[in-house]
């Protein structure tokens, strides 16, 4: 299993937390949703290895929705309080794992 793939699953999910927990994001949008199929998606990974058991339609949603927080915040973030920039950072990341992948770039996953 790539080391980094977690890692990555695991800073999302944490800067998701973060800014459902700090009142300075008023808009949220839709992240309390995007938190849950980003888990199931992680829960998946482990017990299989392998990025490509989500949908399209999914990945797409979560991205629309993690970039709308962003273009929101990148302006007005402190820079020791810049969690929409690395949740698109860190989603970013498993997009392209993920896209790597499904171009069979990663052919064994798990090594």
């Amino acid at each position: 299993m790539n080391k980094k793939i977690p890692e990555f699953f695991s800073n999302t999910i944490e800067n998701i937390d973060y800014i459902l927990n700090d009142d300075y994001y008023q808009n949220k949008g839709n992240l309390r949703e995007i938190k849950e199929l980003i888990k199931k998606w992680f829960i998946n990974y482990n017990e299989t290895g392998t990025l490509k058991n989500i949908s399209t339609e999914k990945l797409e949603y979560i991205d629309n929705e993690i970039t709308s927080i962003f273009d929101k915040y990148i302006s007005i973030e402190s820079v020791e309080n810049n969690y929409a920039e690395r949740l698109l950072f860190d989603f970013g990341n498993l997009m392209q794992f993920w896209k790597n992948e499904m171009l069979g770039g990663n052919k064994n996953v798990r090594k």
